[in-house]
């Protein structure tokens, strides 16, 4: 009985230590980089280009609409009636819905560059839900018959638990193995550790009254000069007085002839501004998004950034999207289903321009008869026409066949 519950003691230990010890969110990340700054998930978030990038691409994905589409004779339609629709859709499982999930999903492989998530099916088989699972707490391995495999470290401190490749969904970013994603923390240590560092010491500062320590002169003799008491004391009254912004501007009154030299030092060069320019050049780079996602407009104009934003989507976007709709594919549908089902991020709300650049392009597409009335009209989110009326379509009547013997007759008379 005392052995029973030491080791029940062991395990409860085990599990406080292992919970507050390996959160990814408090310790896992690139690590000290050489500006002396700690790159976590955690701290890197408070670099303000970082949370803009990650936010950018977190919110995007996760409002796209994520449907599961039936291969039809017509084409393709939506298929709410299949059990993965609703999982993808709007509720993976009973604690969150489908924006927080894939809002996570971006967060996890845009700094860690893996996210794993559990795959739960019911009786049938089919996927019933899907459970996110902390990145620190899984370790892909193969086995000694070369198998992947996943490990599972359960937060209760009992047996980790070893899931197969078709129980789990890994989503990864960049990859050198084609197994793990790479941790962009890691990658990019330098860059966030040299952000961490100006924006640190931007904040010093400033507490510090927005202008470099100056100097206190004592017209002490050659023999004579303040004691160490007085020299503390002098030090403590003025920085009580003057340190930090609310005491700028603040009357000085000195002892004993003392004089105050400021040395001065520009506020460019204080805040570091070009070095916090480039840093956002480079983590924007790091997250392939172009500067305006991050809200530096420094560059932008309203010439180029409707067709900036459409290249956000073809070159940030799209290559997510693919990259999630294949592993979801394989995951979550049976192999009979390949030919008849497929997951599909819709991205016409995304490539869309302004409204003058898309009536244009819906004239141009009725006119030349490949959409009908109801096809443009749902593209803005509009009912189709009652009686079926916006169901046809429409071609030029001065369009004819090439080698039509008719129009070559009119071309002889």
């Amino acid at each position: 009985m005392l052995k029973t519950f030491r080791k029940k003691i062991f395990k409860y230990i085990r599990s406080i230590v292992w919970e507050d010890w390996m959160d990814e969110n408090k310790y896992f990340g690139g690590g000290i980089s050489n500006t002396g700054e700690t790159v976590t998930k955690t701290t890197s978030l408070n670099i303000s280009a970082v949370w803009g990038a990650t936010q950018f691409l977190a919110r995007t994905m996760a409002a796209l609409p994520l449907k599961v589409f039936k291969k039809t004779e017509a084409g393709k339609e939506p298929d709410p009636e299949h059990p993965v629709y609703k999982l993808l859709y709007l509720k993976p499982n009973p604690e969150m819905s489908a924006y927080q999930w894939r809002s996570l999903i971006m967060v996890d492989v845009c700094l860690d560059g893996n996210h794993y998530a559990e795959i739960q099916r019911n009786y049938l088989g089919e996927p019933a839900a899907i459970w996110p699972l902390t990145n620190s707490r899984v370790t892909p391995f193969r086995n000694t018959k070369k198998q992947l495999r996943y490990q599972v470290k359960m937060p209760d401190g009992t047996n980790d638990v070893i899931l197969a490749p078709h129980q789990i969904i890994h989503l990864k970013g960049l990859s050198n193995d084609g197994i793990v994603g790479m941790s962009v923390l890691t990658a990019a240590r330098e860059v966030f550790g040299l952000a961490l560092a100006c924006q640190n010491s931007a904040g010093t500062f400033f507490k510090n009254g927005s202008q470099l320590s100056g100097v206190l002169e004592h017209p002490g003799t050659k023999n004579l000069g303040l004691t160490d008491e007085g020299h503390d004391r002098v030090r403590k009254s003025w920085e009580d007085t003057h340190k930090g912004i609310p005491q700028a501007h603040r009357i000085a009154i000195l002892e004993e002839g003392m004089t105050f030299k400021p040395i001065s030092i520009s506020p460019q060069d204080a805040q570091l501004l070009g070095s916090r320019k480039f840093s956002n050049q480079e983590i924007a780079r790091f997250f392939g998004i172009p500067l305006h996602k991050i809200q530096d407009l420094e560059k932008a104009t309203n010439n180029n950034i409707e067709h900036q934003s459409i290249e956000t989507v073809t070159d940030s976007i799209l290559p997510y999207t693919v990259n999630f709709e294949q592993e979801f594919q394989i995951k979550l549908f049976d192999d009979d289903e390949f030919l008849t089902h497929y997951p599909k991020h819709v991205l016409q709300g995304l490539l869309r321009g302004d409204t003058e650049t898309r009536y244009k392009g819906y004239h141009i597409a009725r006119m030349d008869g490949f959409m009908n009335a109801d096809e443009i009209r749902r593209l803005e989110d509009m009912n189709d026409l009652p009686d079926g009326l916006g169901k046809k379509y429409y071609i030029p009547m001065n369009m004819e066949e090439v080698g039509n013997p008719k129009s070559e007759d009119k071309n002889a008379t």
